[in-house]
């Protein structure tokens, strides 16, 4: 499921423009993105509301219907997989997907008889890849694999 804008439509000059971005559960709102025409001073774009009174010079003049076009930005998601290399010998948790910024958690429980014995994957040197638990941050644009075997 993806969000959407409430208030799209048409405005005509001295009309106020009410716009809400609604996300869809998981989702976060990022920003407003001008695609055409320009905003009036002093807009906060970072705001989920978006109100404005529409006046002559705010339209783009390139094209004769002075049209100004505004989209909503949501957050883009990191996929975070915790895996290990044999099922039988225990279980890894923390996958999913994940905001730019966020902290995760990757733990990896061995099953009765089996010991942890590290992660594999594109860690940073910040991370102990020797401890069952596995805490880093996740940076904007890039994903994470773990992969655990056990002994």
């Amino acid at each position: 499921m993806q969000g959407y804008v409430k208030g799209t439509g048409v405005y005509k000059v001295g009309e106020t423009v009410s716009l809400e971005a609604v996300s869809a559960p998981g989702e976060e709102f990022s920003h407003w993105r001008l695609l055409y025409g320009k905003f009036p001073s002093g807009i906060a774009t970072t705001n989920k509301k978006l109100s404005f009174k529409v006046i002559e010079d705010m339209a783009g003049t390139a094209d004769e219907r002075k049209q100004m076009v505004v989209q909503a930005v949501w957050k883009e998601k990191h996929q975070v997989t915790a895996t290990v290399s044999d099922i039988m010998a225990g279980k890894a948790t923390g996958s999913g997907f994940y905001h730019g910024g966020a902290k995760v958690t990757l733990k990896a429980t061995p099953n009765k008889g089996y010991v942890f014995s590290h992660w594999e994957g594109p860690f940073d040197d910040t991370m102990d890849p020797r401890s069952p638990s596995l805490v880093y941050v996740v940076k904007t644009h890039e994903g994470k694999s773990g992969v655990t075997p056990f002994k």
